[in-house]
């Protein structure tokens, strides 16, 4: 039995891993999410992984956004002491 055919599709599957593996962490990064969790959600979801994290929101904006909202809505609070 010729076993080259299950090595290139060996290959190709590993290949497949650490494209999107690769590719999901780094959008990952420049969103502000966990890396390695991308990682692994690119490389067992692949197109999927890329598409969700592709249309989720910068996390660190969000943070300033909430800071800088409870900030505003601090000042104008009434104080109760």
């Amino acid at each position: 039995m010729d076993y080259t055919i299950f090595a290139w599709w060996a290959l190709i599957f590993i290949l497949y891993f650490i494209f999107f593996g690769a590719s999901a962490s780094y959008l990952a990064a420049q969103r502000g999410r966990k890396e390695w969790g991308w990682f692994f959600a690119g490389a067992f979801l692949g197109p999927l992984a890329i598409i969700v994290i592709g249309l989720s929101t910068d996390l660190d904006f969000e943070k300033k956004i909430t800071a800088a909202v409870m900030k505003a809505l601090d000042k104008d609070a009434p104080k109760n002491d």
